[in-house]
């Protein structure tokens, strides 16, 4: 990786990272050099609180904090670090309290900015992922068929839901709107908005 990224940076290439891991923390000199040279988008994907829940479905992944723990880092080295909530789950992570406590622990971290994501579930991953909630939580897999009953994304009434709340949330913690009209997944609204005197619905088919 250190020598990858130096070939992007002597090419003048931009470029971005994506990760789970916490090995970005090796290359953050070099990846501040690089920045000088090119636009380097740095991110990281942080969508599970709950330690338990997070090694059900990411085994051997680090965990929230020494994500977050990452963040900072980034930002101690003066870099920006977009984080994608992703995949928050329906039934799982996506309530309003969980969601409030995710935005609160990202911007306490100094994240840049935060793109919340309701899962999807493609052909094949959706098999695995429904036959995981029936074993794990089958109190919820009713509510999954019915969401998911026209394939990839869940139902718009409950996607509209989900992103009221995540957003309500992000301007809570005054962190940037994501521009959903656009195809760049790091263009973000620039201003900030108020706090929305009230909560978006909770969903009710769990």
């Amino acid at each position: 990786m250190p020598e990858i990224i130096d070939a992007l940076a002597d090419a003048g290439v931009p470029f971005s990272i994506l990760t789970k891991g916490t090995l970005i923390r090796r290359d953050l000199e070099r990846l501040q050099r690089a920045s000088e040279r090119v636009t380097v988008q740095l991110g990281l994907s942080i969508a599970v609180l709950d330690d338990d829940l997070q090694h059900s479905i990411e085994p051997g992944t680090p965990s929230a904090t020494a994500r977050l723990e990452t963040v900072r880092a980034i930002r101690a080295a003066g870099l920006d670090c977009t984080v994608f909530a992703a995949p928050l789950l329906p039934g799982l992570t996506d309530s309003a309290s969980q969601i409030d406590d995710l935005m609160a622990a990202l911007a306490d971290a100094g994240v840049t900015n935060v793109l919340p994501t309701l899962l999807y579930l493609q052909p094949g991953v959706k098999e695995l992922y429904l036959a995981w909630i029936e074993r794990e939580r089958p109190d919820l897999l009713a509510g999954y068929r019915r969401i998911y009953s026209e394939g990839t994304h869940a139902a718009k009434w409950y996607r509209q839901s989900f992103y009221q709340r995540a957003h309500a949330s992000l301007r809570k913690h005054g962190l940037p709107v994501p521009d959903a009209a656009t195809g760049d997944l790091f263009a973000l609204h620039g201003k900030r908005k108020a706090p929305a005197e009230t909560g978006p619905p909770e969903p009710t088919l769990f």
